[in-house]
């Protein structure tokens, strides 16, 4: 592959403790897997992950980026709620196509994991991926954030100085294999058995199903824009507060939304 050394093949629970030593004691993702995730620790809620993609039956090995200002925006982002969210197409785009949507520009300027990473690089940085055969690109099963750190500096022309060397752990996804990755996206990363119902509740599974479906979305957005506007000239206008969530549905954000509502 071109940009990529190989350096040695190794195993999945080798990759998966280089994973575990950059990430496991971070408060962070420990809140995330206890708190949000329902785990009991850093290590169920990961190897859940790596479960769903078969990590454990596959071949590992570790190559060199020769050119991570190259290779890192090109990958394609992982099959993760939390990012797959802020795309219109599910697992199909890279790192630098996200970034091209301005509402992720604004928001991952601004986040507090990658503005750390674009001041200090973290030393002895490994990715974690796996090459789809479909395509032949790679897909980011762990290192977002520093692949959107990467990818941001690119897109801002300013490529960070990566004098350190970069690897990352390769795998491969047969053909069909792929659809492994929509159902990973599908079944999520919660704990089995505490069941998202009970702990979302109706009001965020529907925010989720309308996250995965776009034209739905637009369609409850121009709906409850309607009903605010018949709101607001009928002596109901307490609702026409929804021409507001009407709009934020459609991608129109207003920064005195807040405000707004409680006029009406």
């Amino acid at each position: 592959m071109e940009d990529l050394i190989f350096i040695k093949n190794t195993t999945w629970p080798e990759v998966f403790e280089g994973w575990q030593d950059r990430e496991a004691k971070d408060p962070g993702w420990i809140e995330c897997a206890t708190k949000i995730k329902d785990w009991s620790d850093w290590e169920s809620w990961r190897k859940y992950t790596a479960t769903q993609l078969r990590a454990d039956n596959r071949e590992w090995k570790i190559y060199k980026i020769t050119d991570a200002n190259k290779v890192v925006p090109a990958m394609l982002v992982g099959p993760y709620t939390g990012w797959q969210n802020r795309l219109s197409v599910r697992n199909v785009l890279s790192f630098a196509e996200m970034l091209k949507i301005p509402e992720n520009y604004e928001a991952l300027s601004k986040n507090d994991k990658v503005l750390g990473m674009m001041k200090n690089w973290p030393a002895n940085t490994q990715f974690i991926g796996a090459v789809r055969a479909d395509n032949n690109k790679i897909v980011c099963v762990e290192g977002h954030h520093m692949a959107t750190t990467i990818a941001l500096a690119a897109k801002n022309g300013q490529p960070l100085p990566l004098v350190d060397e970069i690897t990352i752990a390769l795998c491969g996804l047969a053909l069909g294999e792929e659809k492994l990755l929509d159902e990973a996206l599908a079944r999520g990363s919660q704990k089995p058995g505490q069941g998202e119902n009970v702990r979302f509740g109706a009001r965020e599974l529907l925010k989720r199903f309308l996250a995965n479906n776009a034209k739905t979305k637009k369609a409850v957005g121009l709906l409850l824009i309607i009903v605010g506007l018949f709101l607001l000239v009928t002596p109901l206008t307490p609702g026409s507060w929804l021409v507001f969530v009407g709009l934020e549905f459609l991608g129109i954000r207003f920064f005195t939304a807040d405000k707004l509502k409680k006029w009406f």
